[in-house]
C-alpha cells in the first residue's frame, strides 16, 4: 500500500507540477497577450494620430490646390484682357492709319488733277505761243483756284504732320 500511496502520491506531484507548469504557461500567455494589446493600442493610438496629421495635409494641400487654381485662373484670365486690349488698340491705330491713307490719297489725288490741268493748260499756251506770228513773254496766267486748293492741301499736311 506504502507503494501504491507512493504512486499516487507521485502523481499527485505530478498532476500539481503539470498544473503548475500550465499555470505558469497561462499566465506567461496571458502576459504575452496583454503586451501584444498594449502594443497593438500604442499601434491603433500613432495610426490614428498619423491619420488625423494625414487628414489635416490633406485639408491643407487641397487648399494650397484650390489657390493655385485660381491663381492660375486669374493670370489666364488678366493675360486674355491684355491680350484683347492690345488687339483692340492695334485694330484702332490701324482704323487711324486707314483713316490717314485714304485723306492723303484724296489730297494727291486732288494734287494730280490740279498739276495735270496747270500742265495741260501749260501745254496749251505754249502750242498757242508756237503759231503766234510775234514772239511774246512766255506769262502763264495759272488759275486762282489752282493756288487756293494747293495751299489748303498744304497747310493741312503740315497740321496733321504736328
Amino acid at each position: 500500500m506504502e507503494n501504491s500511496f507512493m504512486r499516487n502520491s507521485k502523481k499527485i506531484n505530478d498532476f500539481e507540477q503539470k498544473y503548475i507548469d500550465l499555470q505558469q504557461e497561462y499566465e506567461q500567455e496571458i502576459k504575452e497577450s496583454r503586451d501584444r494589446m498594449f502594443n497593438l493600442r500604442e499601434d491603433n493610438r500613432l495610426l490614428k494620430e498619423q491619420l488625423e496629421s494625414f487628414k489635416t495635409n490633406e485639408k491643407y494641400i487641397s487648399g494650397v490646390m484650390m489657390n493655385a487654381q485660381k491663381a492660375a485662373e486669374q493670370i489666364v484670365s488678366d493675360a486674355e484682357f491684355e491680350a484683347n486690349k492690345k488687339i483692340f488698340s492695334v485694330q484702332e491705330e490701324e482704323r487711324q492709319l486707314q483713316g490717314m491713307i485714304s485723306k492723303y490719297t484724296n489730297e494727291l489725288v486732288e494734287i494730280q488733277k490740279i498739276t495735270s490741268g496747270l500742265l495741260h493748260d501749260i501745254v496749251e499756251r505754249v502750242a498757242q505761243l508756237a503759231h503766234s506770228e510775234t514772239v511774246e513773254v512766255i506769262d502763264i496766267p495759272l488759275p486762282q483756284e489752282s493756288f487756293n486748293n494747293i495751299r489748303k492741301i498744304m497747310e493741312q499736311t503740315e497740321k496733321t504732320a504736328i
